[in-house]
């Protein structure tokens, strides 16, 4: 994958700052290549995307604080060039699914094959010409079919270059950064919670993310069964709903709100029932750990809540214990040198 900031020549000063900030939004999951000009060159092996949508989602979180800190270099304007045409830079990435080489080049991944190749000819595209979008993911079909979701407000079309032709999707990056930023946050806190819960797991939030929300791996550390997903535009977010069975109960979790990699809170009621318990899971990375913090707001009055506390306790730290583990299984067998 590549992520180029467009627009024009800026200062190294200005320019260096973005690209940190990519890479540091990108790495991990990615594996960084190298830095060529104004873009980012990333790759990751098959099997760190088990939830497709996670690649979507690392790609919008990037783009939110790109735009943010563009915003940030807008409220502390100098009088410099660079500066003030700072708002005129946006990102745009190219994101290809093949086989390619990696050759250990000065300390650094030069990656090497076709597909590499496929993948830099695709920045040069027509979807800024087509739609006026600025800001844009553009997905090779290859790829985009790994996301495994049906999802809504896409652009497809095909590219040709002298290595052929290519079918492309593309999504404009602006218009979810205004739904992302605009949504109304909803969130239980540690002070009003009836049940709080702060664990550290050994692995980075995107990893951690993954294992909250990917329905086969909720299977193995929370022993539920995802019964049905209910997404609104065939995305995780807010209205989402997601039927669940544990033991011989039936539930269903609406999503009251997302931010992807960090944080997220649910409803979770049983079937035909107004009210339930309002959850709030927030991820805190810290010292190369994350850090889970869980917030859980009971329903009913205070005797109810209290009957309810010890159960909801039990049955949290049973399965944050069976997650940590899972995690650290999961790092290991990534970890380099490791199979």
């Amino acid at each position: 994958m590549l992520a180029d900031i467009s627009g024009y020549e800026n200062s190294p000063h200005v320019l260096g700052g973005l690209l940190e900030l990519i890479v540091d939004h990108l790495v991990p999951p990615f594996q960084l290549s190298k830095l060529e000009g104004d873009a980012v060159l990333v790759h990751a092996s098959d099997g760190v995307f088990s939830r497709g949508e996670t690649l979507l989602e690392v790609l919008e979180e990037t783009y939110v604080a790109f735009r943010d800190g563009i915003r940030a270099i807008e409220r502390n304007l100098c009088d410099c060039d660079a500066c003030r045409r700072s708002p005129s830079l946006d990102l745009k990435f190219v994101i290809h699914h093949g086989a390619y080489g990696v050759h250990r080049v000065a300390g650094s991944d030069e990656l090497i094959g076709r597909e590499v190749a496929v993948a830099h000819r695709l920045l040069k595209n027509g979807v800024a010409e087509e739609t006026g979008w600025r800001g844009y993911a553009l997905f090779s079909r290859a790829a985009f079919d790994r996301i495994g979701r049906a999802i809504e407000d896409v652009r497809t079309g095909t590219e040709t270059y002298d290595l052929g032709t290519v079918e492309t999707v593309s999504l404009d990056l602006d218009a979810r950064y205004r739904i992302l930023t605009e949504a109304r946050r909803v969130t239980v806190e540690p002070g009003e919670a009836d049940f709080t819960l702060a664990r550290d797991l050994p692995a980075p939030p995107t990893l951690v993310w993954e294992w909250l929300n990917d329905p086969d791996r909720r299977r193995q550390w929370e022993q539920v069964v995802v019964d049905e997903e209910v997404l609104l535009g065939g995305r995780s977010g807010p209205g989402g709903v997601t039927r669940c069975v544990r033991g011989g109960d039936l539930l269903l979790l609406t999503v009251l709100d997302w931010r992807p990699f960090d944080y997220f809170t649910v409803r979770s009621a049983a079937t035909g029932s107004r009210d339930g318990v309002v959850t709030t899971y927030r991820l805190v990375p810290t010292d190369g750990v994350t850090r889970l913090q869980i917030s859980a707001r009971l329903p009913g009055g205070p005797f109810r809540r209290r009957l309810s506390r010890a159960s909801l306790a039990r049955v949290i730290n049973r399965s944050i214990d069976r997650l940590a583990t899972l995690l650290a299984e999961t790092t290991a067998a990534r970890a380099p040198g490791v199979g």
